[in-house]
């Protein structure tokens, strides 16, 4: 006959998992304000790696065009 309660094991992968969501929801939900000039300069680093991946991907494409 099977039982139908959970071994040691799975109850803590269970308390691990809620733990972990719990985690996730306090930190997602925190509310900080960024000072203007730590906006600025997410901007403008956002920016600088946008452009950076544009041109790697237009290098590898370039690679491999040749190949």
């Amino acid at each position: 006959m099977k039982s139908d309660t959970l071994t040691t094991k799975q109850l803590t992968t269970l308390y691990i998992f809620i733990l972990f969501i719990f985690g996730m929801m306090l930190t997602s939900c925190t509310m900080y304000k960024l000072t203007e000039r730590q906006t600025v300069i997410e901007y403008k680093l956002d920016k600088l790696y946008l452009e950076y991946s544009y041109e790697r991907d237009s290098l590898l494409i370039e690679y491999y065009k040749k190949q």
